[in-house]
Order: structure tokens, then C-alpha cells, then sequence
């Protein structure tokens, strides 16, 4: 795998979840409204809960991939570099 293939697939990566967190802002601002609106506390609670979960769900998958593809990224180059030796 070349740098451009590998800064393309990170580029991907961070559209999906740019995109990912623009629905999650959204929604946001869907709750803020909801509450502006008088929807009953206990409903509001639920969906916040869920809404914090859905961050921090989004950002773990995000940093695991992150991590990962720069691993394989790192292993493949190390033992191409050993090969070249």
C-alpha cells in the first residue's frame, strides 16, 4: 500500500466521521428544540442518554480504526523495509 492509497483511506475515514458528527450535531439542536417545545423531561433524558453514548461510540470507533489501519500501516512498512535489506 502506497502513501496515497493510505492517505486516501484516511481521508475517507475522517468524511465518514466528519459527516458521522454533523448528524450528531443535528441532532443536537433537535433536542434543544424538543426542550424548547415543552417535550416531557424524562423523554428528553433518554434521548440526551442515548445522544452521549452515540459521541462516544462514534469517536472510540473512529480512534480504534484510526489506530489500527496506521498499525497495519506501520507493520506492512516495517517488513517491506526488512525485506529490502
Amino acid at each position: 500500500m502506497g502513501s496515497r492509497q493510505a492517505t486516501v483511506a484516511i481521508a475517507v475515514d475522517v468524511a465518514i466521521y466528519c459527516s458521522c458528527l454533523i448528524g450528531l450535531m443535528i441532532c443536537y439542536l433537535a433536542l434543544r428544540l424538543f426542550r424548547w417545545m415543552g417535550y416531557p423531561p424524562d423523554r428528553l433524558a433518554l434521548f440526551e442518554f442515548v445522544h452521549f453514548w452515540a459521541y462516544w461510540g462514534l469517536n472510540l470507533l473512529f480512534v480504534w480504526d484510526l489506530v489500527v489501519k496506521s498499525a497495519l500501516l506501520l507493520a506492512k512498512g516495517w517488513k517491506n523495509a526488512k525485506d529490502d535489506v
